[in-house]
């Protein structure tokens, strides 16, 4: 029953700031959605990733990410407009392209690491810093027609536990729990200079034994209409929505089930054949549970060898 929940609705999410008992739960939430790039709410796509390469090539990638939150909600409802949580994370990718069954197949490991910082309502909460948990995948392209831009993918994620954390901070880096996802990426172009890029996907969540805590499959979707100005630059305008998630607490259901939207503007350009630099800007428009970004910049700078 809502009224034998842990943390009663009727009590606002300040209070529970302020009394010290929201650690336990806002633990996971405020680590779950600092971690965007590599997120544990949802898995973004830029503009132009459900490209293949031939088998053979090798990629390494390394992504930053700034990201600044500042309004606090409850079931769609401003609680607190001066909880600032602002993130810098980056991640260093792996690629190792080859082929399965015909298809074009990739090996991919993912290593991110960062730095919490908060302020104003959620200041009590503390700093963090430290490496985040390992991500592994392997997407596999069912479809690959270079001439018409048509492809359709299909990728499984494996978030390994192996970040920092610590069941008495109340921020961490590390999860402490696995997770699984499975994404289905689609691209169609149009014309001769745009393409419509779609992916859908939905995660599955470990236990985190720690805290006692579960939590329901998340889904999200999102697309990018992308334009290609010239054969090496590439812009981009996307949407996302992310649902789903609820959290429990030793079974008992926390009421704070995700609903987010967002949007992204993207920038990306070849510089030679074996270099790329990529920049976005993107906000959440709606959030319905947890921290609003008010701004997230991105760069991604990209190696072939």
């Amino acid at each position: 029953m809502k009224s034998n929940k842990i943390f009663d609705h009727k009590t606002s999410l300040m209070s529970k700031i302020n009394t010290g008992v929201y650690g336990v739960a806002l633990k996971i939430t405020l680590t779950a959605s600092v971690l965007t790039s590599v997120p544990s709410y949802a898995i973004d796509i830029d503009a132009g990733d459900w490209e293949t390469a031939p088998a053979g090539t090798n990629v390494a990638i390394l992504y930053a990410q700034h990201v600044k939150r500042d309004k606090l909600y409850e079931n769609g409802n401003v609680v607190a407009d001066n909880a600032k949580l602002t993130s810098d994370v980056s991640i260093l990718r792996y690629v190792h392209w080859t082929s399965l069954g015909g298809h074009p197949f990739a090996l991919e490991a993912l290593l991110p690491m960062g730095r919490l910082e908060t302020e104003g309502a959620l200041s009590s909460l503390g700093n963090a810093s430290g490496v985040g948990d390992a991500i592994l995948l392997a997407p596999i392209w069912l479809v690959d027609n270079k001439a018409k831009r048509n492809s359709f993918a299909v990728v499984p994620y494996v978030f390994v536990p192996t970040g920092s954390y610590n069941k008495d901070k109340p921020l961490n880096l590390g999860e402490n729990r696995f997770k699984y996802d499975l994404q289905l990426g689609y691209t169609h172009g149009i014309g001769d200079a745009f393409n419509i890029e779609l992916a859908g996907d939905v995660m599955f969540f470990g236990k985190n034994h720690d805290t006692s805590l579960s939590q329901d499959p998340l889904y999200q979707v999102q697309g990018h209409l992308s334009y290609q100005l010239d054969p090496t630059i590439r812009l981009a305008a996307g949407l996302s929505h992310t649902f789903g998630g609820e959290t429990s607490i030793k079974g008992v259901d926390q009421d704070d089930e995700v609903k987010t939207t967002k949007s992204i503007l993207t920038f990306s350009k070849f510089i030679g054949q074996r270099n790329q630099i990529l920049f976005s800007y993107g906000k959440d428009l709606s959030v319905e549970n947890g921290l609003k970004e008010g701004s997230r910049f991105n760069f991604r700078l990209l190696h072939v060898f």
